[in-house]
């Protein structure tokens, strides 16, 4: 999860009322603050993979993918299901590469342009999110995961790259799972695009 947010927030909580009526006229650059930005952020849009023995899901709404980036369904085949470590929240999908030790890699680009004033102000705090983990036995690659946002000006040259880490040696006390990992920070001026 990609969420922008405006240090400004308990301001505007307090005037409220009055803001209300201001709102209507406000330009669409306020509606990408406090909210998820990732398009098809959980893997629900589209198929999924019932086992491992299924073909990869080649194409995800929403995603570039490379490798055997993939998307499958919870309780499936030899996939992760309830009795896994797994956020309570879940949907009916998730994410997951491979296959072995294939590189594989899902990306996808989020117009910032929309708060370009406040960015530039040095005044949004991004929030990166995402459950990351791993399927009991693999765990020689565990390292290799993360998740990145790369922010960027308006000709693509990235002016700040924030990581999210994957899981660690430390992690593995139990056979499968996704843990909750995040990054935060402000976002430098000139950024238009993650």
């Amino acid at each position: 999860m990609f969420q922008p947010q405006s240090p400004t927030q308990a301001v505007h909580r307090l005037l409220l009322p009055a803001l209300l009526a201001i709102a209507l006229v406000l330009p669409s650059q306020s509606q990408i603050f406090n909210r998820n930005l990732v398009q098809n952020p959980g893997a629900e849009d589209g198929p999924a993979a019932q086992s491992s023995t299924d073909p990869q899901v080649s194409s995800i709404p929403g995603w570039t993918t490379t490798g055997g980036f993939s998307v499958a369904a919870y309780g499936g085949g030899d996939f992760l299901n309830a009795r896994d470590y797994i956020p309570v929240d879940h949907g009916l999908k998730f994410f997951y590469g491979g296959p072995g030790n294939q590189r594989s890699t899902a990306v996808e680009t989020i117009d910032l342009s929309g708060a370009a004033t406040d960015i530039d102000a040095g005044q949004v705090k991004f929030y990166l999110s995402g459950y990351l983990g791993f399927i009991g036995g693999s765990y020689d690659t565990i390292y290799q995961i993360n998740l990145k946002a790369e922010f960027q000006d308006a000709s693509g040259k990235a002016l700040l790259t924030s990581t999210a880490a994957g899981p660690t040696d430390a992690d593995i006390n139990f056979p499968a799972g996704l843990l909750l990992r995040t990054a935060q920070g402000f976002l430098p001026a000139n950024v238009r695009k993650a």
